[in-house]
């Protein structure tokens, strides 16, 4: 999206009141389920929200990492709040690589949650980080597979690119 197009999106924001209701109500109810350690937390967590439903619209897909140096802290409850949220989530604590990027590439698109990342092995989560880092673009690289049976294989692509 271009620097005109935001412009455009901004007046569209502030001139409808119903907009500025559902930042609203998406920051009260963040506020009131998690404890912030920031004032600012919500407000990213709140526009990264809207933005599961508007990304078709972007180029670019920002991702949300929480994370905390201390175990117990409220990292799970925060996604299963957010989960509630966002548009058409997918929430795995473990996923194979093949149902991930199918996952993302579904029609309408996917908001991945992924909670226990750092629980997977080295080769796991190397090969899983690779198909997410290159979801950040819609044009970003895509990931090919080959598909089918009995010697019948077609080339396949799957496109990344989402909220996750």
């Amino acid at each position: 999206m271009n620097t005109k197009s935001l412009q455009v999106l901004e007046r569209l924001v502030k001139g409808l009141p119903q907009w500025i209701e559902i930042f609203e109500n998406l920051f009260t109810i963040l506020t009131s389920f998690i404890c912030f350690q920031s004032e600012e937390e919500p407000i990213v967590i709140t526009n990264w929200i809207v933005f599961t439903y508007l990304a078709p619209y972007f180029s670019y897909a920002p991702y949300l990492h929480i994370y905390s140096a201390t175990p117990r802290c409220g990292k799970s409850r925060s996604l299963e709040v957010i989960e509630c949220l966002v548009h058409n989530p997918l929430n795995t604590a473990n996923i194979s690589d093949s149902a991930l990027f199918r996952s993302l590439d579904e029609e309408g698109g996917t908001t991945l949650i992924l909670d226990e990342i750092d629980k997977l092995d080295k080769q796991a989560r190397s090969e899983q980080i690779a198909i997410m880092n290159s979801g950040y673009s819609k044009y970003g690289a895509n990931v090919v597979r080959t598909e089918g049976s009995n010697g019948n294989f077609k080339v396949k692509t799957y496109n990344p690119f989402g909220p996750k």
